[in-house]
């Protein structure tokens, strides 16, 4: 008797402690769900640079050439903005 009783407690508690570990799962953080919604407004050109560098070819010559490097700024539906650059050659 005493063994079918201390049996059925661990089977209560084992099911307990599991119903436990699957509600904790159920957590959603409320930055992950709002995250989806936020979308990408515009893109707009801050500014435009050319520069003019320097280089040398396999037989030791220097030559020019251009690069123009490019600043652009998206802007987001949350009302934040990423600044980043691109260079271009020529």
């Amino acid at each position: 008797m005493k063994t079918i009783l201390s049996f059925l407690c661990t089977v209560t508690l084992l099911s307990l402690s599991a119903g436990t570990a699957q509600a904790g799962g159920a957590y959603h953080n409320p930055v992950q769900t709002v995250s989806h919604c936020i979308y990408k407004t515009h893109t707009c050109e801050v500014n435009r640079c050319r520069y003019k560098k320097t280089a040398h070819d396999p037989c030791g010559r220097c030559y020019a050439y251009w690069i123009t490097v490019v600043t652009y700024r998206d802007s987001y539906s949350n009302g934040t903005s990423r600044t980043y650059k691109v260079t271009y050659n020529g």
